[in-house]
This record gives C-alpha cells, structure tokens and sequence, in this order.
C-alpha cells in the first residue's frame, strides 16, 4: 500500500539491534526503540552510518 512515510530500517537504530540480541539470552521481551514509534511520531532520527570499505 502506497505511503508518504519513509523511515530508516530498525537495525539502524542501536537500542533496538541491541534488544534483538538480548532476545538470545532468553529474556524474549519485546525489543524496543530508541525513539517514539507510532501515531503522531516525530521523523525518525537519522542514523549514523559508515560503510568499511573492504581490503584488497
């Protein structure tokens, strides 16, 4: 379904990445973000990202 919101992936977001990974220690809570996720939310911020070049 067409939208008008874009926003970066969850694995960009380190809180979130960080509560996946927890999720293989047993605890298997709901991961959360760390940013408002819903009805009414600001633009998500942008992420950090630096790509590595790989060596040759």
């Amino acid at each position: 379904m067409p939208t008008e919101y874009r926003n970066y992936t969850l694995m960009h977001d380190p809180q979130y990445r960080l509560s996946i990974a927890w999720q293989n220690d047993g605890y298997n809570q709901p991961p959360h973000t760390g940013f408002y996720f819903g009805f009414g939310m600001k633009k998500a911020p942008k992420p950090h990202i630096t790509l590595v070049e790989p060596k040759q």
